[in-house]
């Protein structure tokens, strides 16, 4: 089959293979750079909050989810899923969403979120789309997100950069 999972070590014996659900992946180091210091700013508690706060907003995720792991599960080979199934894993790959979240409501990982909303936009990862909102936006409450490699970069070149990224 196709599915080598990934491995757990404990004690420096390997264990089971575990299912990774994770499809979609950034793999620019200027994103992922400007994502992790958003959440080390807090943004991921103000996505939460803004989710669990309006209905609308956790109805959307639902989809988005339930979107990405039934893209998940059909990606399999019959093969695939016959492994899948004998490992038992069916709740872990083809009923978790985007970064493995088992509650919908629930924000984990903002550079899985950007990544589902990049490469999947008609699934509606509103989570996703604030990150990017946020990464392109000068009013954040945070300040300008500095570019790593020069601080004289301008939000117009910053601009730039993402869009060329996405």
């Amino acid at each position: 089959n196709t599915l080598g999972g990934r491995y757990s070590v404990k004690n420096g014996e390997e264990k089971l293979a575990l299912p990774f659900p994770t499809m979609m992946w950034l793999s620019c180091p200027f994103l992922h750079s400007q994502i992790s210091h958003l959440e080390d700013l807090g943004w991921i508690s103000v996505f939460q909050k803004r989710i669990f706060d309006n209905i609308q907003y956790r109805n959307q995720m639902h989809v988005a989810h339930t979107l990405y792991a039934e893209e998940r599960w059909s990606l399999l080979s019959d093969e695939d899923r016959h492994f899948v199934m004998q490992q038992n894993w069916v709740d872990s790959v083809r009923n978790v969403g985007v970064a493995g979240i088992r509650d919908f409501s629930n924000v984990k990982c903002l550079h899985c979120h950007l990544a589902h909303h990049l490469s999947r936009p008609h699934h509606g990862n509103i989570v996703g789309l604030w990150t990017m909102q946020l990464l392109e936006s000068t009013q954040h409450e945070h300040k300008d997100i500095e570019h790593p490699i020069s601080s004289h970069s301008t939000t117009t070149e910053t601009r730039l950069l993402i869009s060329n990224y996405g």
